[in-house]
Parts: C-alpha cells; sequence; structure tokens
C-alpha cells in the first residue's frame, strides 16, 4: 500500500514539476516576445524621427528629399 502511495506522490510531483517547467518557459517565451517587440518598436520610432530629420532639412533646403539625398534615399522611404 505505502509502495502504491509513493508512486502516486511521485507522479504528481512530476506533473506539477512539468506543470511549473511549462509555466515558466510560457514566461520566458511571453519576456521574449515582450523584449522583441520594445526593441522593433525602438527602431521604427528612431527611424521615424530620422526620417522627419531629414524631411525638415528637405523642407529647409527647399529642395525634394530626392534630389537631396540623391539616389539612395527614396527606396527606404518607400519601405517605412
Amino acid at each position: 500500500m505505502a509502495a502504491v502511495v509513493m508512486m502516486m506522490t511521485m507522479k504528481m510531483m512530476i506533473v506539477v514539476v512539468q506543470v511549473a517547467e511549462a509555466v515558466v518557459a510560457a514566461v520566458v517565451m511571453t519576456m521574449t516576445t515582450m523584449m522583441t517587440a520594445v526593441a522593433v518598436q525602438m527602431v521604427v520610432v528612431r527611424t521615424l524621427v530620422i526620417k522627419n530629420a531629414m524631411l525638415m532639412d528637405a523642407l529647409r533646403l527647399k529642395q525634394t528629399v530626392f534630389e537631396n539625398k540623391g539616389g539612395i534615399m527614396p527606396p527606404l522611404f518607400l519601405l517605412f
């Protein structure tokens, strides 16, 4: 009888450990996803800030961005 109880408790402990592992994995996944999202957001904000600065420069120079930056910048502006 004691052996059966021991087996049951062992099984329960294994299940608990597995559940805990799953929870930890889920939390880690969520954290990495959040961090990735924040990083992407920061990159986007930075590109927007740079783009705005470029546009302001272009306006100040009374030129189009295309003329101002040559043939290099327009593709980036189309991408973002």
